[in-house]
């Protein structure tokens, strides 16, 4: 099922809001079915090498069908 822009947004924010909640910077990323970047979100204090990390877990969720938890 494909995720709206709109959705990805609400997805994100309730992520950032436990990240926060955690201690935990990281960045959320939503790829359609495809494994395309929807959104991505950086919270602060994330390290830059993590961009690539989170996609390819966002990717391999999404093509093996499981949570990224």
């Amino acid at each position: 099922m494909a995720v709206s822009l709109h959705t990805a947004r609400k997805l994100a924010a309730a992520a950032e809001v436990e990240a926060k909640k955690s201690g935990r910077p990281v960045f959320v990323v939503m790829v359609d079915v495809g494994g395309n970047l929807v959104l991505l979100r950086r919270l602060d204090n994330t390290q830059i090498g993590s961009i690539e990390v989170a996609e390819g877990k966002a990717t391999n969720a999404n093509n093996f069908v499981r949570p990224t938890i």
